[in-house]
């Protein structure tokens, strides 16, 4: 199987605060976060390597978290020996923890012994929900752990805990592990961006000269590529129209962040008079 590329989702970001993770450990933590942090109105950087997370506190009035998020690409394709990595604005589809599988085959297993023989397995139907609630406990503290909040969805164990005591077991399981976990089944990611640090000059030269290349990436699947355009057919005959070009996308944003700067990252660690981008 071949290796993942290297892979930036921005998981989570609000005003001064934006929450990264990255698909490889950084093999020189203290060197990408000395790269990423060469601008002011950068307050803090923190990478856990557990979680391969990367929170970064900043002054939005000096700097921007589209300049944050090509700074960090920059400095993790420099950390992985120049290869391109891929940055994704919200998560891709979702593996199920192995509770919310099991989950989710005893609540169908229920199902057709209900639909089957017109009466319900208790036993069965009680495990189920057990396990639902079980996988939807575990799937917001993994949300607490990796963003320090859970989505209001995984709210919906209330119901399935009063469900326990009024007699409806079964249909609100179903409906709690269709709300915590089925939206996470087709989430993706919509298209991204590619960046690339470029070395200019050979490996014997004294100082590197480098350049960053920015450009376009879609979804792999055609699958992810159905899940893209539907936004955009609902827009369409909602009357709203579509968007065209890179207008609303993160490679847009980042077009635009870069004119504005002169087409030059600033303050890139040791590069002190900044790295030309490119965008393709």
């Amino acid at each position: 199987m071949a290796e993942l590329a290297p892979t930036i989702t921005i998981v989570h970001e609000i005003t001064g605060r934006v929450r990264y993770r990255l698909s490889h450990p950084l093999d020189d933590a203290s060197a990408v976060e000395a790269r990423v942090r060469g601008h002011e109105g950068i307050d803090a950087i923190e990478y856990t390597d557990l979680t391969r997370s990367v929170l970064v506190r900043f002054d939005p009035r000096a700097v921007t978290s589209k300049e944050l998020t090509v700074r960090l690409g920059v400095a993790f394709s420099m950390d992985q020996e120049l290869t391109p990595v891929r940055v994704f604005a919200g998560r891709e589809r979702e593996d199920l923890s192995s509770v919310a599988v099991l989950a989710g085959l005893s609540l169908l297993a229920a199902l057709a012994w209900r639909m089957r023989s017109r009466t319900g397995l208790p036993a069965l139907e009680y495990g189920g929900g057990l396990l639902t609630a079980a996988a939807t406990l575990e799937h917001g503290y993994q949300e607490i752990q990796e963003r320090g909040e859970f989505d209001p969805e995984v709210l919906s164990i209330v119901y399935l805990i009063t469900s326990f005591f009024r007699g409806n077991l079964l249909p609100a399981s179903i409906v709690t592990w269709l709300a915590t976990f089925g939206r996470h089944l087709i989430r993706h990611s919509g298209p991204g961006v590619e960046i690339k640090a470029v070395r200019l000059n050979a490996a014997s030269a004294a100082e590197p000269e480098y350049e960053v290349v920015v450009s376009p990436t879609s979804p792999q699947s055609g699958w992810h590529r159905l899940l893209a355009v539907l936004p955009k057919v609902l827009q369409a005959v909602a009357g709203g129209g579509a968007q065209g070009g890179r207008r609303g996308s993160l490679l847009g944003d980042i077009e635009r962040m870069s004119l504005m700067h002169g087409e030059v990252i600033d303050g890139l660690g040791e590069w002190r008079h900044g790295i030309p981008v490119k965008i393709k």
